[in-house]
């Protein structure tokens, strides 16, 4: 689909309040087009299309004026994401659409003292093009100590005085429950974006959480929602990318879902799910797509933490491998393992003779890592 066929659309004139126990969410209703849907991100107050653009993937502006054009209005980006050229794209966006839309970035995950969430804050401001941005966010937080760094706080409430941000946010991959849970309790930050589809519907401390962290007014975005994004053989019945996004967002502490896009195909289906609800078949096709996933995609519920007798921490290895086999993107699967930490990569696996780490689901760890070291050293 290009996109001169996309139905022009209004993205910032929906109204919502604020609800007790669920997020608010408002349609606006266009001729002859799907409702658009907005929610209330939290405590911040902003009315966030229900589908939201997970920029990681995007190199080119017309993507981001095609998901604008099918409703979107809160887009996602990060100081790593293409080292840095990510922004930049979005940045000749926002030459023009500035006023339109709403911008998160993250700080760079190896920020680690105020000095170094400042010199990345402004590194954003430039490749953005933007003197603010609408929600900033620490990334990759799995340890208390890091949500509670008091150096990286004083610089964020410092930079927000300045406008330099409006709201403060937190992301993670692992241990989200613990995480989560904690920073609803210490009540600092205004967001988290956190990795929650249907192979969490057992994750009872994960469901908890994102519900007390509502409660307490943050505003929750659920990514990875897609899980891995993998293809269906030729063949098969169902579109299950449309069903997962249906799960995620019918849970009514979940303000909206980031799915990465990187085709206009993929906005458009996307998008037509606002305002849909979770079908009986949608179940089916959840079914269906868990079954030919489940020995590739890794859940990351950190169950296999301690298990391996080296430490490692195997889920950010097979983060990376899922941006290579499901998200077809074998550039940015090898930045990303490169970045993680040596406790984190495969690299030791290549010596062990025999694998204790284990995966409540099934997965082959050993058979995996050594896929993911071959594929992502290179």
């Amino acid at each position: 689909m290009k996109r001169r066929d996309f139905l022009h659309r209004s993205t910032l004139g929906a109204a919502g309040l604020v609800a007790a126990g669920c997020a608010s969410v408002t349609q606006t209703e266009f001729p002859n087009a799907a409702p658009i849907e907005h929610r209330v991100l939290g405590r911040t107050g902003l009315k966030v299309s229900a589908i939201s653009f997970g920029a990681k993937q995007v190199d080119h502006p017309s993507l981001l004026m095609a998901g604008f054009d099918a409703g979107i209005n809160y887009l996602d980006t990060a100081r790593i994401y293409r080292e840095g050229r990510n922004e930049q794209v979005i940045g000749e966006f926002l030459k023009t659409y500035r006023d339109k839309v709403y911008i998160a970035t993250k700080a760079h995950p190896s920020c680690m003292t105020a000095r170094d969430v400042e010199e990345c804050l402004h590194a954003s401001l430039k490749a953005l093009q933007t003197d603010y941005v609408d929600v900033y966010q620490v990334h990759r937080v799995h340890e208390i100590a890091q949500l509670k760094n008091e150096d990286i706080r004083s610089f964020l409430l410092k930079a927000r005085d300045q406008g330099k941000i409006r709201f403060m946010g937190i992301t993670m991959h692992r241990y989200s429950a613990e995480i989560l849970s904690a920073a609803a309790e210490d009540a600092f930050f205004d967001t988290a974006l956190v990795a929650y589809g249907y192979n969490n519907r057992d994750d009872g401390p994960l469901v908890e959480a994102i519900e007390k962290a509502h409660r307490a007014g943050m505003g929750v975005m659920a990514m990875k929602t897609q899980q891995g994004g993998y293809k269906m053989k030729e063949g098969e019945p169902g579109t299950p990318h449309q069903a997962l996004l249906r799960w995620a967002l019918s849970n009514p502490n979940i303000t909206c879902a980031i799915p990465g896009m990187n085709t206009f195909e993929m906005i458009e289906e996307n998008t037509a799910v606002m305002g849909t609800t979770l079908s009986a078949a949608d179940l089916r096709d959840l079914q269906r797509y868990e079954e030919r996933t489940a020995s590739v995609f890794c859940r990351m519920c950190g169950m296999c933490r301690g298990t391996c007798r080296n430490g490692l921490v195997v889920s950010e290895t097979f983060r990376c491998l899922m941006y290579a086999e499901g998200y077809n993107d074998l550039r940015m699967a090898r930045a990303e393992y490169q970045d993680l930490d040596l406790s984190e990569r495969a690299d030791l696996c290549r010596l062990c003779s025999e694998c204790t780490a284990k995966c409540v689901k099934g997965l082959r760890v050993q058979e995996r890592m050594l896929v993911a070291d071959r594929l992502l050293s290179a």
